[in-house]
């Protein structure tokens, strides 16, 4: 009983000793800079506490920095130990005495030296023997590598004497090679002969790779078709070596920056010519909507002056030949094809809560008016503030006293959403000796991750070719249709760009007022007679659905020939092209954004 007892009794008093510790608080007169020893003593010489500790315990402790108010202290010894670096811990006992100790520091297991590199040397020689210089190695599955030099030869360090080595060079197969041991190995190279047999286009015919000189960069169409996009052109990015293609905004239909080995201008036109079906097109970067991904057999890049050199001066940024599909000998083939995927914002910026931001504006009208006013204190009311930046806007009171429940809006989530692509796909193609045909259709939707913003293709194609002896007469025609609604979302918010008002607006503002209108109260200019006006950021889910920006295209790309075979491999071709474009933007503001100009700021 008597134990019981006992126990009951010290555990009460140590519940009643924490509580006081968390709750007694500590006045400090000034501001000033102490040891933790004198922490101590100010504690002291205020409440009933007294501290244990060894005499050296803070000997090569840092200062801690005190500022006048009162703090608790509870909160004072967690900051003078944070700010000291102290490693220290302490524990209650009777009396109110508190005992101060060292942590002891666990030790850190002792870890295995990791393995020295071995150093490897070889040599790399085609079928013939020949030494082949240049030739790239890598240490598979580590950042390790070099190459051969003049002779073949190579000398590098690998981590482990089971490495792996990847040897690659143009016009050879990529080998792979383990070493089991060896630290001096022979690697001949046999010649890849897929990629040297393949046909490119160029210029006025096509020739086998192995027999051009010039750079050209080819890609087929199978490594594009699984790509959920609009326009073959957003495919593409890092499947041409030394094409460089930039999508400078995410909005839905909006061209990319395709440039062929960089700007060659002092202008900066950098777009390269495009040729579809032997007919060059004059519309810049929007000439990808003039063909279907579907409809697309082949990409030819032309990337330097000898495989350029048909076009003239039209082709010094490069060309860009697309050639489409034809009919082939046998049974009518129907293909019909639907892909759908989804968009969304990778990740958005992380922004102050209303309750945040209003601390951060008081705290910033507040060291303004201290700044000019330095007699003044924080806790002054408006009325004693004599400029209008120096006082706090009212509508943030409430927030700043802690009121549940008010307006709390994220407006990077009332501004953007999941945007759905959609493209269908439908293709007749076929023939015989005698003509073939190929025809297609098709159609695709992009939503914007921007509210409001959408893009729409239709497009229609018919490539027929007729056979009569030598004679081959032919037509290649397309139509395509697209509509835009755009809505302005990279640019600044004074042009309307959604996105910058959307991080700019406080989140204390609703994007509707109770009567369903939309709230512009936001908008710091609109403040007349406050005294404290701030820059013009508009409403951007108004922005955004009562600004209509449109933009239709359409293009028709035709193109009649007639072909004559005068010997065996040389041909007679005549053609005659045409290519109409007609874009029409219909743009209106109406007066409900209403803006007052803006005042005394740059961006």
């Amino acid at each position: 009983m008597k134990t019981f007892i006992f126990l009951f009794c010290t555990t009460v008093f140590s519940f009643t000793t924490e509580k006081s510790f968390s709750q007694d608080k500590i006045k400090i007169d000034a501001d000033k800079i102490v040891t933790v020893d004198e922490v101590f003593n100010i504690i002291q010489s205020q409440t009933n506490f007294r501290f244990l500790y060894p005499d050296n315990l803070f000997e090569n402790a840092s200062k801690v920095q005190l500022r006048k108010g009162t703090i608790e202290v509870s909160k004072l010894l967690e900051r003078s130990f944070y700010e000291s670096k102290s490693n220290v811990k302490f524990k209650f006992f009777e009396k109110n005495t508190i005992v101060v100790e060292e942590i002891e520091l666990i030790s850190k297991p002792k870890t295995e030296k990791p393995q020295q590199p071995i150093q490897i040397s070889g040599k790399v020689t085609d079928k013939d023997g020949q030494p082949i210089p240049g030739v790239n190695l890598l240490e598979k599955g580590v950042l390790n590598g070099t190459q051969t030099d003049f002779d073949g030869k190579f000398i590098m360090s690998v981590s482990n004497k089971n490495a792996i080595l990847v040897f690659s060079y143009l016009g050879f197969t990529t080998q792979e090679v383990p070493l089991n041991g060896q630290t001096s190995i022979a690697v001949t190279l046999v010649e890849s002969t897929t990629s040297l047999s393949e046909i490119v286009v160029i210029g006025y015919g096509s020739q086998k790779k192995a027999k051009i000189s010039g750079s050209i960069a080819t890609v087929s169409i199978s490594e594009l078709q699984d790509f959920p996009v609009s326009n073959f052109d957003q495919a593409l990015a890092g499947k041409l070596a030394g094409v460089q293609i930039l999508q400078t905004t995410g909005e839905p239909g909006r061209e990319l920056s395709i440039k062929v080995r960089g700007t060659k201008t002092l202008t900066a036109g950098a777009s390269p010519l495009y040729v579809i079906d032997g007919v060059p097109i004059e519309t810049g970067d929007r000439a990808t909507e003039a063909v279907n991904m579907e409809d697309i057999e082949s990409i030819q890049v032309l990337k330097d002056a000898a495989s350029a050199a048909i076009y003239g001066s039209r082709g010094s940024n490069g060309i860009v030949i697309i050639t489409t599909k034809k009919g082939k000998n046998g049974v009518m083939k129907v293909s019909l094809d639907h892909s759908t995927g989804i968009q969304n914002v990778s990740k958005k910026i992380d922004m102050m809560d209303a309750y945040q931001y209003a601390q951060l504006s008081k705290d910033g009208h507040d060291a303004a008016y201290l700044q000019e006013i330095p007699t003044g204190t924080a806790d002054d009311p408006n009325g004693l503030r004599p400029v209008g930046y120096h006082k706090i806007p009212e509508e943030l009171f409430p927030y700043l006293n802690g009121v549940q429940g008010l307006t709390n809006t994220d407006w990077q989530d009332e501004i953007f959403r999941p945007a759905v692509i959609q493209r269908y796909n439908l293709s007749v193609s076929g023939g015989n000796d005698k003509w073939n045909y190929f025809v297609s259709t098709n159609h695709s939707f992009q939503e914007g991750i921007v509210i409001e913003s959408d893009y729409k293709k239709t497009g229609l194609r018919a490539n027929v070719s007729v056979n009569s002896g030598k004679f081959k007469i032919g037509v290649n025609t397309s139509s395509t249709y697209t509509f835009e609604n755009r809505v302005n979302a990279s640019g600044p918010y004074t042009d309307d760009g959604i996105v910058a008002s959307a991080l700019g607006m406080s989140p204390t503002w609703s994007v509707y007022k109770p009567d369903g209108s939309y709230n512009f109260d936001g908008n710091g200019l609109w403040r007349i007679g406050t005294d404290y006006q701030h820059n013009e950021i508009l409403n951007p889910v108004a922005v955004a659905k009562e600004i209509q920006n449109e933009v239709e295209h359409y293009n028709v790309l035709a193109n009649l020939f007639v072909e004559y075979e005068m010997i065996k491999d040389l041909k007679l071709k005549t053609s005659l092209a045409a290519n109409y474009n007609n874009y029409q933007n219909e743009y209106f503001e109406p007066s409900i954004i209403e803006k007052r100009g803006l005042q005394n700021y740059g961006q």
